[in-house]
């Protein structure tokens, strides 16, 4: 339950991140996928989230989190993510395999699957929440029918659900949203652990705030709306920028070793 975001909402990070890949990075994705690659990308963006709900795959379930106290002041591999069991650690080793020779095309393919899901997780504000309460997983709101509600459910599904729009339809309105956005302060660090706490003190800031009162508020919903807006379209920028670092241009190429964050 409240396992992961929305199908098709992955399907709008992978449709809003095309365009902002560089040349290399999209000749490896069309070596990988094929001269179709771009709609293949974005059509099949939910295989990870297809792929969770098969009892046999309950540890991928298990990656959907990077979880924190209200007083750290940043992320610590032994603390937020023991036995490399989060988010961050996922895309961290999606990228070593899309990146080693060692991996064949089939490894790769679905690496590059598990960066695009667990990056977009880690922008989940309740993903990135709070130990004491399993990032929301443990707190119930009163719906308007007074049926209770769980909050990693809201702002994993319903949230996303409410805006009641066909996913490609919010992807356009989204795309042209960014085009007017400061892209550059997304990037201010490449590094996903930074992302995760980052994502972190937005859930302090406004996500648990807008539930103290115990209700699935039409405050909550509108909020959590522009909120997670902001996030799929942060998500999508990054997932393109970790893309152009491991495949910089020709004329960008350095020694061809691993990122710094390895």
């Amino acid at each position: 339950m409240c396992s992961a975001f929305e199908q098709s909402g992955h399907q709008v990070v992978a449709q809003l991140m095309t365009p902002y890949l560089n040349s290399a990075a999209s000749a490896e994705l069309e070596r990988l996928f094929g001269a179709q690659w771009q709609q293949l990308v974005v059509r099949n963006a939910g295989n990870v989230q297809a792929e969770m709900s098969r009892p046999k795959n309950q540890k991928l379930a298990e990656l959907q989190f990077t979880l924190f106290d209200p007083e750290d002041e940043g992320f610590e591999v032994e603390k937020h993510c023991a036995n490399g069991v989060c988010s961050v650690a996922a895309v961290l080793e999606s990228e070593q395999v899309l990146l080693k020779p060692s991996f064949d095309d089939t490894q790769k393919r679905q690496a590059f699957w598990y960066l695009m899901h667990y990056n977009l997780q880690l922008h989940i504000p309740l993903n990135c929440g709070l130990i004491r309460d399993q990032g929301g997983r443990k707190i119930y709101l009163d719906d308007d029918q007074l049926k209770p509600v769980n909050l990693s459910f809201i702002w994993n599904y319903d949230l996303y659900r409410k805006l009641n729009q066909h996913w490609f339809s919010y992807a356009k309105a989204l795309s042209r949203k960014m085009e007017e956005e400061n892209k550059d302060a997304w990037l201010a660090s490449l590094r996903p652990r930074d992302w995760a706490y980052e994502t972190n003190r937005l859930a302090i800031a406004e996500a648990y705030p807008l539930a103290l009162d115990g209700r699935y508020s039409a405050e909550l919903i509108n909020r959590g709306q522009e909120i997670l807006e902001m996030q799929l379209m942060k998500a999508a920028y990054r997932a393109a920028a970790l893309l152009n670092e491991l495949f910089p241009e020709v004329e960008e190429q350095g020694s061809g070793q691993l990122p710094p964050e390895s």
